[in-house]
């Protein structure tokens, strides 16, 4: 039944007057002219009107026969679509600018809410629908002036010319003795488009340092295009007639090329007139990329460690990764270095184009020395400088020190160990003074023995190559301590590749003492040896005064001896050397 329109309903059969209750309806009730509209009357006969909600109808009458109560009921299909909206519209095909071929629009079938499924009513659907297109669009033919009615879920419209757009709307209805009844209306934007919003240049990822090769940008193919006017926006692209834009063009294609600086960088836009006259814009974003060249490699003549006043060797540098057209490299020194015959430094480089140079020393000039060279362009960022460093002439004193202990007792045995160790040094070139013996002449390892009345010495080295001996030797100081009464503890031998032995000795002679000799505590004195990273890499307790560590797995180098005894420390140094 369609809502808000009117039906007589009539008992029959029952003993007495029934009463009529309705749910989602009316019941008309009148007194001569005066009209009242319940949901429970007592009659023979009603008039009734269903309400317009999308719901179940009920309708029931009920009478009393004696004891009996009579009852009869029935459910209505209310024909509306109040709190529908039709659902899923959509277009088969996508809308492009300048298509004029059919779009066929459809919606999901509407059905009655009240009925099919659990309402025991066999399911219904609207009668019709009615669609609402946009301006500039035709059906069957013609320009509509207004809705469009069709008797099923579907419509075929076709676009005038291929610019227009709008929303097209449709709402579903049920047709009525009063009228139709209508859905809410739903809609869908028939707006154009492109395949691409963007300018699209062939091979091509952005304007690079000293790059001017043409590049053809693309835009949207439309067929319904006049004019394509292409314009390179705070950049200084070129056409092929070396022109600055903007240029017009009837294809949607243009080759522009970029003149490789920095001024490349901005947008390149088109705009794209169609025929019915709407202008449609797509861009490039053209962001220059100035790469840096990667850090080259530096390497010199591998048969030379140094170089020496008067002579001079080649230099090369090998690129990493590629570089630009417009490459060359600065190259400069430190210590007294020439570079092909010219003096240099970070702010004054000697530029070459090739990637090899002339190293020589200065007359005189001595010590460490540090080569550095980049890759350079006149039109990008430089790389990073690479570095070596080399000697340039003899040693200098500032480039090393002696390692060794700074008293010693007479009649004791001390070692000392150069700090800068090298294939290059050619000779250790070590001299005492107060001391009655030594050893380690000509190697990095020195051990010295003090005379029986020794009170205070000296310990000189000097460091050579093929270059000469350093100008001025490092001179170490060995003074006398209080060496009277008590013990003491001897390293030995020192240095060693095997085994070393740590000795209670008496402090003034040097000679181990006797176990009745023994302080009472030497039982429970803790030896350590310990590298120069001062990790231990053997411990022990001293028994009988004596203990031993094989030495033999250990790398050469100085070592620390740490004596623990009645909380004091004691620290001696041993070197290991095989």
């Amino acid at each position: 039944h369609c809502p808000d329109e009117l039906a007589t309903y009539t008992a029959r059969d029952f003993c007495t007057m029934p009463t009529w209750t309705i749910t989602n309806g009316k019941i008309r009730k009148q007194r001569g002219t005066l009209v009242e509209w319940v949901t429970t009357h007592t009659d023979s006969e009603v008039t009734i009107k269903w309400d317009n909600v999308a719901a179940i109808g009920k309708l029931k009458a009920t009478a009393t026969c004696g004891t009996a109560t009579e009852v009869f009921e029935n459910n209505f299909s209310i024909k509306s679509l109040t709190e529908v909206t039709p659902s899923n519209l959509r277009t088969d095909v996508t809308n492009l600018y300048c298509g004029v071929n059919n779009v066929w629009v459809l919606v999901n079938p509407v059905k009655l809410p009240s009925t099919g499924g659990t309402t025991g009513i066999t399911e219904q659907r609207a009668d019709g629908y009615e669609w609402t297109i946009p301006p500039g669009w035709k059906y069957n033919g013609s320009t509509p002036t207004g809705p469009i009615t069709t008797p099923d879920e579907s419509i075929v419209i076709t676009p005038v010319d291929g610019c227009k757009g709008g929303n097209i709307s449709v709402k579903a209805y049920v047709s009525c003795t009063s009228g139709k009844k209508y859905s809410s209306p739903t809609s869908l934007s028939l707006g154009r488009s492109i395949t691409s919003s963007l300018v699209v240049p062939s091979g091509y990822t952005g304007p690079k340092c000293g790059k001017k090769d043409p590049v053809t940008f693309s835009a949207s193919y439309l067929t319904c295009a006049t004019n394509y006017r292409w314009t390179a926006t705070n950049t200084q692209w070129k056409d092929a007639n070396g022109a600055l834009g903007p240029w017009n063009t009837f294809t949607n294609t243009i080759t522009l090329t970029p003149t490789g600086t920095i001024s490349d960088q901005g947008q390149i836009a088109v705009e794209i007139t169609l025929d019915c006259g709407t202008i449609i814009t797509q861009t490039y974003a053209a962001i220059y990329t100035d790469p840096v060249p990667q850090t080259p490699f530096l390497q010199k003549s591998s048969f030379n460690k140094e170089i020496c006043s008067g002579e001079s060797w080649t230099m090369t540098c090998t690129p990493q990764g590629g570089i630009p057209s417009n490459h060359g490299f600065d190259w400069y020194a430190t210590g007294g270095l020439l570079i092909n015959g010219f003096t240099s430094s970070s702010t004054s480089p000697v530029h070459t184009p090739g990637n090899t140079v002339t190293l020589s020393a200065n007359s005189g000039s001595y010590g460490n020395a540090y080569i550095y060279v980049r890759v350079n362009n006149t039109q990008c960022a430089p790389s990073a400088y690479a570095s070596l460093q080399t000697q340039v002439g003899p040693y200098s004193s500032s480039q090393f020190s002696i390692s060794g202990p700074s008293t010693a007792c007479p009649s004791t045995t001390v070692s000392y160990l150069s700090t800068y160790i090298d294939p290059s040094i050619t000779n250790y070139q070590w001299s005492w003074s107060g001391f009655a013996s030594g050893s380690g002449q000509g190697t990095p390892y020195l051990s010295v023995t003090t005379g029986s009345s020794f009170t205070n010495g000296t310990i000189t080295l000097r460091l050579g190559n093929r270059c000469g001996l350093t100008g001025s030797p490092v001179i170490k100081f060995v003074s006398n301590p209080d060496c009277s009464g008590g013990f003491s503890y001897a390293l030995s031998p020192n240095p060693t590749d095997q085994a070393l032995t740590v000795t209670v000795v008496d402090e003034q002679s040097g000679v181990a003492l006797t176990e009745e000799q023994l302080p009472t505590e030497s039982g429970q004195t803790l030896v350590v040896l310990v590298n120069n990273r001062s990790h231990v890499v053997s411990s022990g307790n001293l028994t009988k005064g004596k203990i031993s560590f094989d030495v033999s797995s250990l790398p050469n180098g100085l070592y620390v001896v740490k004596i623990t005894a009645d909380g004091k420390i004691t620290s001696k140094q041993i070197i290991i050397k095989h």
